[in-house]
């Protein structure tokens, strides 16, 4: 080989992350190569044996790199490629200790309750060591821009045996990380990991994961019965299925959508080719706010209750507009018209607004519910670009 002449190895994962991992390169003053790590390496004859090696573990991933697929290793001279080896890595649920439920990027859908809960969840495991296993559960979830902030993900679960069965995670998902544990004969700790996802109900034969006939009749109940639409809106003007219209307008009557159309929470598209996950309906980014700062069918605050249950929230939609505190903005509303009909004067904020009186000398009327619903409307907003579904 030439003097400085380098072969190096790069690896391609099975997600296509490619890297260079190792190289040597030739010394013919001393016969011998110099790898990446400054470590030489010098041969008896006309070879010389060289190892390297990549740790996989499925407790410990590195950051985006998918371990289970097809993998590859290209060897180059300089920059001319010599060959590619191709390889697979698999689960090995028949091992010491083999997770073999749930399956590794098994998609759990909240198909109980009111479309709201997973279900009874079981978790086992084989082994060979006669040892008990030790489970260890984590489920974690924050929107593509970091919503909640900080996560509020629930306690971790922790079990034994070598089959146990919970009871479910009632309103809320996200990625389940499930770690089973033993003992190896030689006394060392053996692991074994899945990482499985609890996503949206996924439609059955429409786009959408709630029955929108659901939806209405909800909204349509909740908001007629609300303090602030009874005590300010109430007088035959109104319209009982106002909120029904601002959740069309604000997210299409979707609570979950799958990407393209929606976040790839996780990269399950991009690394696995996973299309029908289906996760919170996050609101488009702007300058001044991120991607999924507001959630689901009526784009409010990002919680894990108004992410996962539609439920709370159109509960806390109706609530923030209607709901009977002074904050609402049904009440915000009625003040406001109160300052423009009877004048508002603050010296603290530099503000004098004067009444508005009638040419006979009377005060402006109240507005009507109607009027009243618009007012709140223009200050509950909107926030969502209405989702086209392909």
């Amino acid at each position: 080989m030439a003097s400085g002449e380098t072969v190096s190895w790069d690896v391609t994962t099975p997600n296509g992350i490619a890297f260079s991992y190792t190289s040597l390169t030739y010394n013919p003053s001393t016969g011998c190569f110099t790898n990446n790590h400054y470590q030489e390496y010098c041969g008896g004859g006309d070879f010389i044996s060289y190892f390297a090696g990549y740790d996989v573990n499925s407790c410990v991933q590195a950051a985006d790199i998918q371990e289970v697929g097809t993998w590859s290793i290209s060897t180059y001279d300089g920059t001319t490629l010599l060959y590619t080896t191709t390889f697979q890595i698999t689960h090995n649920a028949s091992g010491l200790l083999g997770v073999t439920q749930p399956a590794q990027n098994e998609l759990i859908p909240l198909s109980q309750g009111n479309h709201n809960a997973t279900g009874p969840l079981t978790f086992t495991a084989g082994t060979l060591t006669g040892q008990p296993i030790s489970w260890t559960v984590n489920l974690h979830y924050q929107s593509s821009g970091g919503f909640p902030n900080p996560a509020t993900d629930p306690a971790t679960l922790t079990f034994q045996g070598t089959s146990y069965t919970y009871s479910g995670f009632p309103k809320m998902g996200g990625q389940m990380t499930t770690e089973a544990q033993t003992t190896a004969p030689d006394g060392s700790t053996v692991q074994d990991c899945v990482t499985s996802y609890i996503i949206g109900p996924q439609p059955a034969s429409t786009a959408y994961s709630i029955p929108p006939s659901s939806i209405t009749t909800r909204l349509d109940q909740l908001y007629p019965a609300s303090a602030s639409y009874i005590q300010y809106l109430d007088d035959g003007t109104a319209t009982p299925n106002l909120l029904a219209g601002v959740a069309v307008k604000e997210s299409s009557y979707y609570q979950f959508l799958p990407p393209p159309v929606n976040a790839d929470l996780f990269s399950l598209d991009a690394n696995f080719g996973i299309k029908d996950a289906y996760w919170p309906y996050e609101n488009t980014p702007t300058s001044q706010t991120p991607e999924g700062e507001y959630i689901g069918l009526m784009q409010v605050p990002t919680t894990d209750s108004n992410a996962w249950d539609w439920t709370a929230n159109t509960q806390y939609a109706v609530n923030l507009f209607s709901g009977g505190s002074s904050s609402d903005k049904v009440q915000t509303a009625v003040q406001f018209e109160g300052y423009l009909i009877n004048g508002y004067q603050n010296s603290k904020l530099k503000v004098s607004l004067p009444a508005h009186i009638n040419g006979n000398g009377s005060y402006f009327s109240s507005l009507t519910g109607y009027d009243r619903e618009n007012n709140a409307l223009v200050l509950y907003g909107g926030f969502s670009t209405v989702a086209t579904v392909r």
